[in-house]
């Protein structure tokens, strides 16, 4: 899995021009193709799940968690399996042990590991297991949830705002005290609470209003900060009629529709990362990428290919201006061959930070 944020360190630049290295080119898209059945040739894998459907819970995004299911070849001959894989970028699957022909009645295990992606929801992905000779996959589905220690509105699939202005609902899973920071930047607006003499909750209904923004301006995210260690800044997704929120999957796009990257040093860049896909790396081909914000810069350090599947990984250093601080926020546009793709990053610089060490390049 890829490590999603890590230190660097160059100067602050709203938009810069990267040649991408040259390598053999990867195929477009997000994984190994999966291949189309011969109606010929059908016959339903042998395969039988033992192991209960498989749940991974409630974690924080960029969350990396492996378990393993269990399978038992319920036909009357021996199968081998070719491989196992996931339905998309963010889960691995391996073939546990050798891969001996299996006995009828005999179990083999797959280990599954999954990245959990950025945005809050409820997830349901599926395993996909290749017996030799058997085009057709068995299908495992399995659970997650992408959510914070902190719930927003009761859970991630109503973590949405829809209006200008609202009322949003926090509450700590473990019942921990916390603060709200901010809401976008703005200081919050507690309903039936006083931060100046009521002690700290566990549970909060907090106002947020967006009033007199429109078209353009209207953010696709509600960012709030906490002081709670696992719920440092939390996205809401602001889906408002006249937004322009949606993302083309159609063609090139990032991977996520935002970076939340918390607090960051005021003194120097910050490194994190965004895969893209629908394009690889082509040689000699051109990338460029601007800041919306020009006190925040996006700077592109590396670009190439991910560590499995196709598209392309970039590597950016976001570099704050020197005296900036508190909640910022940009969106960064990248042009590469052609095609245009956008996200939304978000961070709260503080000068209290170290400078990150500079980074390997």
């Amino acid at each position: 899995m890829i490590a999603r944020r890590y230190s660097a360190c160059l100067g602050w630049i709203g938009s810069v021009v990267f040649a991408a290295v040259a390598f053999a080119q990867a195929p477009p898209g997000v994984g190994p193709p999966i291949p189309a059945p011969d109606p010929a040739n059908f016959t339903f894998p042998a395969l039988q799940q033992v192991s209960p459907r498989l749940d991974f819970g409630a974690h924080a995004p960029l969350t990396f968690i492996s378990e393993t299911m269990t399978f038992v070849n319920s036909g009357k001959v021996p199968i081998t399996l070719e491989r196992a894989q996931g339905e998309c970028s963010c889960t691995d699957a391996t073939i546990l042990g050798d891969l001996k022909p299996i006995q009828p009645g005999e179990k083999v295990d797959v280990l599954v590991a999954v990245e959990f992606p950025r945005e809050s929801a409820l997830y349901t992905k599926k395993l996909l297991i290749y017996e030799k000779g058997n085009p057709v996959p068995f299908q495992a589905p399995f659970d997650f949830e992408v959510g914070y220690a902190i719930t927003i509105n009761g859970g991630p699939r109503y973590a949405i705002v829809t209006e200008l202005g609202g009322r949003i609902t926090l509450e700590s899973r473990t019942k921990t005290p916390f603060k709200v920071l901010s809401i976008s930047g703005m200081a919050p607006m507690y309903d039936s609470f006083d931060p100046a003499k009521d002690a700290l909750r566990d549970t909060y209904a907090v106002f947020y209003t967006l009033e007199g923004l429109k078209g353009a301006e209207l953010p696709r995210w509600l960012v709030i900060e906490t002081d709670h260690p696992d719920a440092e800044m939390m996205t809401v997704a602001a889906r408002i009629k006249g937004g322009n929120w949606f993302i083309d999957k159609t063609q090139w796009h990032a991977m996520d529709e935002f970076i939340a990257l918390g607090r960051i040093s005021a003194s120097g860049p910050t490194r994190t990362t965004m895969l893209f896909t629908g394009k690889a790396v082509l040689p000699g081909k051109i990338l460029t990428i601007k800041s919306s914000n020009t006190s925040l810069g996006v700077q592109v350090v590396a670009v190439r290919q991910p560590d499995r599947g196709g598209g392309m990984q970039v590597d950016m250093d976001i570099i704050p201006r020197p005296d900036l601080k508190g909640f910022a926020s940009t969106i960064a546009t990248i042009d590469y061959d052609g095609a245009s793709a956008r996200f939304d990053l978000f961070c709260r610089i503080d000068p209290n930070i170290p400078a990150p060490p500079v980074p390997n390049k």
